[in-house]
């Protein structure tokens, strides 16, 4: 029974540690003294209310069209922007609160409502980044979800980097493998922040591990009594 348990863990820790399990692929840290290193999180539980701060927008700093939000798990394809079109060729960070409870996006730059958006309470939320040369065609140039899944192929397109000072923050990084450059970094959190939703599989192979680890050490009492 001991090997067996060791068995579940050693292959959790494997499936952990390759690429290409369902977890992000690492990606570089930006700065190591403000954020921990990208621990693959995809999908997050928000508290009541969140701010966020864009630092780095490759697109809109070169004229095209570009778009931060979010989006519910359960609805993907509605996306509800926190920084847009008014914060194009802005100079300095933008600054934007989401009220979940008032369901709206306050740009907090110039006092004004940003978006809103419909609440689905305790759902998981993800971060998406939107690229066009026009937003006002219906095409889109380039579109990123941090759900690899979402992604054309699977991509894995987004970092996410644990504030130091605050591990319920998140920078949140979105970067093109082919071209290999930051296409943004926006930092998430305050507010009570956001805290990661674990993959389904890597609770499976833990769980899995526990029960083992449950099982021989209850066969041992017996054994001793």
């Amino acid at each position: 029974m001991k090997k067996i348990c060791l068995f579940f863990l050693f292959i959790a820790m494997v499936v952990l540690i390759l690429p290409g399990n369902g977890r992000a692929t690492t990606m570089t840290n930006p700065n190591p003294a403000l954020f921990a290193e990208d621990d693959g999180s995809q999908l997050f539980i928000p508290n009541s209310s969140v701010f966020s701060v864009e630092y780095y927008d490759l697109a809109g700093s070169i004229g095209y069209f570009s778009a931060f939000g979010f989006y519910f798990s359960s609805d993907p394809s509605t996306l509800i922007p926190i920084f847009g079109a008014a914060d194009q060729g802005v100079s300095g960070s933008q600054v934007a609160k989401i009220d979940f409870a008032a369901e709206t996006v306050y740009d907090l730059d110039n006092s004004t409502v940003q978006s809103t958006f419909t609440n689905a309470p305790g759902t998981s939320i993800g971060f998406f980044l939107h690229i066009d040369d026009d937003p006002s065609t219906p095409a889109t140039f380039l579109r990123l979800h941090t759900e690899s899944s979402l992604n054309s192929g699977g991509l894995d397109a987004a970092g996410t980097f644990p504030v130091l000072a605050d591990p319920t923050a998140y920078g949140i990084s979105f970067i093109y493998p082919q071209l290999g450059t930051f296409l943004s970094f926006h930092v998430v959190g305050g507010g009570g922040g956001i805290t990661p939703v674990p993959e389904p599989s890597t609770l499976l192979l833990i769980g899995s591990g526990l029960v083992g680890l449950a099982a021989y050490g209850k066969k041992r009492s017996r054994k001793k009594v």
